[in-house]
């Protein structure tokens, strides 16, 4: 006999229009426990869990519901979060093993890139020894793609299992998960060779191009009396070894011929603190630490204005390496270049590509001092929208939707409740 007059499947349907009116809302399991609890009390939390699961077209375990087509309500997006089941975007609800098995593997081109990138992102911070949390990744990409983070975590072992039949490196801790499907492990060469090919077309910029922002960065470097190291030239301007040693021997020969200290003595080992032999032998200099202290008393007293008459470019590793020389401190600068790079050289919220016109702004619940400094730390703001974001006149949602406060809304109307660009969206 029910303990109430409708059945529980019918008072879910109630629940989730109360928490989740639209496609845009969502409810997590604690909230549906307690609308429960207020309503109807006698039902146990078990029954309204398993009422969860049963009502959501992804979660795997559902079949073991028995499943109606009139069921197919929610879209399970991690282990305790639900939101609506948007057909056009959410694939095919499970109502069999079969059907199981084949949303799994019928991500589009688009999705699967999008893994792909926090893949790549993921394994370059491994590369640098840099901290990261691969369950932040999954959250976050299965936040934007509307996926469990099961669903994304198994993607990930996918990539791996290619990238190991392709003898590259993949990510520890991500043990290749076979099983692919001959279709989606086609995609996902493809596109790893696509983006090797972008990452190719990248690398063959050359240095010269960036010597002006190396020579104008070091400078600022000079001013601060402090020193930055071989790998933090190589990551803030994103240039390898080969590149580094002939931009090096430019920028120490130009600094010579003006009759400057050389200004490459700032460019230490970091394990000695000093430059390497290499200093000595190019410039005649076998006190690197004399230069240094030169360098310092030269900039003190003198003054050079950055060029405003740089060529205009298109390429973004050049205008990555113009708005990384507004930051001295080596690690922030690094930021400046992920984030420059990651929102394709646009503020999130404008679209606006003007360098000089832009800020990276760590996003509000980040601390650079702990470390916080990964592309997914931050946005690129516009400078006068970055003012705002600081001062919460601006905030960004989860969802990435932009709020203005009462104060400034009549200044930016045009940007109110629109969602922030992503780096591949259309401006």
């Amino acid at each position: 006999m029910a303990i109430y007059a409708k059945p529980v499947r019918v008072l879910i349907k109630e629940m989730i229009a109360d928490l989740a009116p639209t496609l845009r809302d969502s409810f997590d399991r604690e909230e549906a426990l307690a609308w429960f609890k207020i309503r109807y009390p006698k039902i146990k939390a078990g029954t309204i869990s398993a009422h969860l699961v049963r009502f959501s077209i992804n979660a795997p375990s559902r079949l073991h519901h028995n499943p109606k087509s009139d069921e197919d309500v929610l879209y399970q997006i991690d282990k305790s979060r639900f939101r609506l089941f948007n057909p056009s975007i959410d694939g095919k609800p499970f109502l069999s093993k079969i059907d199981e098995e084949e949303n799994l593997f019928s991500w589009n081109k688009y999705e699967l890139s999008t893994a792909l990138d926090a893949y790549i992102e993921m394994i370059n911070l491994e590369a640098a020894q840099l901290p990261y949390s691969k369950l932040s990744f999954y959250r976050r990409v299965a936040e934007k793609l509307g996926r469990s983070v099961k669903s994304i975590e198994y993607r990930m072992q996918n990539i791996s299992a290619v990238l190991d039949e392709m003898n590259k490196p993949w990510i520890t801790g991500l043990k290749p998960a076979g099983n692919v499907g001959t279709k989606v492990k086609a995609q996902i060469v493809a596109l790893i060779k696509k983006k090797e090919s972008q990452t190719n077309k990248k690398d063959k910029i050359s240095y010269k191009e960036k010597l002006p922002s190396m020579r104008n960065w070091l400078i600022k470097i000079a001013k601060q009396q402090s020193v930055v190291t071989y790998s933090q030239m190589r990551e803030v301007f994103g240039v390898d070894r080969f590149s580094l040693r002939h931009a090096m021997d430019f920028l120490g020969h130009q600094a010579a011929e003006m009759n400057e200290p050389i200004i490459t003595a700032l460019i230490v080992s970091k394990e000695t603190g000093l430059c390497s032999s290499g200093f000595a032998k190019e410039f005649g200099v076998s006190d690197d630490e004399s230069e240094r202290k030169a360098l310092y008393s030269y900039w003190r007293e003198n003054f050079e204005e950055p060029s405003n008459n740089e060529a205009e470019t298109n390429e973004i590793e050049i205008k990555a390496a113009r708005f990384v020389t507004v930051e001295a401190r080596p690690d922030q600068a690094a930021f400046r270049r992920r984030v420059f790079l990651a929102c394709n050289g646009k503020c999130v919220v404008s679209g606006c590509d003007v360098v000089k016109a832009l800020d990276a702004a760590h996003k509000q619940d980040r601390d650079w001092r702990l470390g916080h400094n990964t592309s997914n730390d931050g946005y690129l703001l516009r400078k006068d929208l970055h003012a705002l974001y600081d001062n919460r006149l601006m905030v960004i949602t989860e969802s990435g939707e932009i709020q203005f406060d009462q104060s400034v809304l009549s200044h930016y109307q045009e940007f109110m409740g629109k969602k922030i660009i992503r780096a591949n969206d259309p401006i």
